[in-house]
């Protein structure tokens, strides 16, 4: 009889302390997504229609799709819906093809383009050893189709999706030059970039700074030294077009410009604060930098930083 008494007692205990190890395992389940997301209703009510819509596809589309697919588009449009024009998706390929940007070289046809509204795309610079200048193309001059469709009425993403490709093969475009429409096919190309070009005009040395990617500073820093070395009495620095690059990047070249003190702060989501100072080494010439309205994040910071 007390054998019995104590199997008893023993599987109380045990149904007992499977209990609490349970609702300690949901207290903390609810409160990780109380954490993430407020409250269950609210993350149901801000996220369980997706899960709804791909449930009703699922049981009522007819025909055949791709789930990973519909997948990657949604992500797309979640980003998107932020309302936020700096953040966005890249999909697998696009991270690989942002990667070899980032390194200064990427398959492309090795055009710069800007696209105003109603209006077809404008292409500003041509790389060289690129497809485009083999081609003829020339900056000013219009795309106005690809592969023979018209493209007035896409975005610039857009219609970088339909030129970009395999490396070797040809898109045929239609260019628009003054009042003469002509039909070029541009092989596409592994487009090395140079990041920083220079040169002396009169006693200004001139630097255009195409981004502020890989080895950019180190470039910019021996492009001023040659210049300076040249007899250079005054710089000019050209950001047009610049859409920005790496933040290391950007802090070595303000360090080796300017005098001592706070070049970058920075506070992320969490309150977390970080500050970079440049040494007392510094250049001691006038300096003028040139933007447009395509000059975008470090580029932007890198002229309002010499201006203060």
């Amino acid at each position: 009889m007390e054998e019995k008494q104590n199997k008893n007692t023993g599987v109380k205990t045990a149904v007992v302390t499977a209990v609490i190890t349970a609702a300690v395992v949901f207290a903390l389940c609810a409160a990780f997504v109380r954490i993430k997301y407020g409250d269950l209703i609210k993350f149901n009510e801000n996220y369980g229609k997706i899960v709804e819509l791909t449930e009703i596809i699922d049981d009522n589309y007819i025909g055949e799709y791709d789930p990973s697919n519909v997948a990657e588009e949604a992500s797309y449009a979640i980003v998107d819906g932020i309302g936020d024009q700096w953040s966005y998706y890249l999909s697998a390929e696009e991270v690989d093809e942002h990667e070899h940007i980032a390194g200064n070289n990427y398959v492309g046809i090795g055009v710069t383009i800007t696209k105003a509204e109603n209006e077809y795309i404008n292409v500003e610079l041509v790389s060289p050893d690129s497809g485009a200048e083999a081609a003829g193309i020339l900056p000013q001059d219009k795309i106005i189709a690809v592969d023979g469709v018209d493209i007035l009425n896409m975005t610039t993403t857009e219609v970088k999706g339909m030129i970009v490709g395999t490396e070797g093969t040809f898109v045929d475009l239609t260019i628009r030059r003054g009042e003469e429409d002509m039909n070029l096919s541009v092989e596409r190309k592994l487009v090395k970039i140079n990041s920083i070009s220079y040169e002396m005009i009169d006693n200004t040395g001139y630097v255009a700074i195409a981004n502020f990617f890989e080895n950019t500073g180190n470039d910019f820093i021996a492009a001023v030294d040659d210049l300076i070395s040249q007899g250079a009495d005054s710089l000019v620095f050209d950001v047009r077009f610049n859409g920005g690059g790496y933040l290391h990047e950007l802090l070595k070249m303000l360090d080796y410009l300017l005098p001592e003190g706070v070049i970058f702060n920075s506070e992320d989501i969490n309150g977390n604060t970080a500050t970079n100072e440049s040494d007392a080494e510094c250049i001691e010439l006038p300096m003028t930098v040139l933007v447009n309205d395509m000059t975008y994040s470090a580029a932007e910071y890198f002229a309002e930083a010499i201006r203060e």
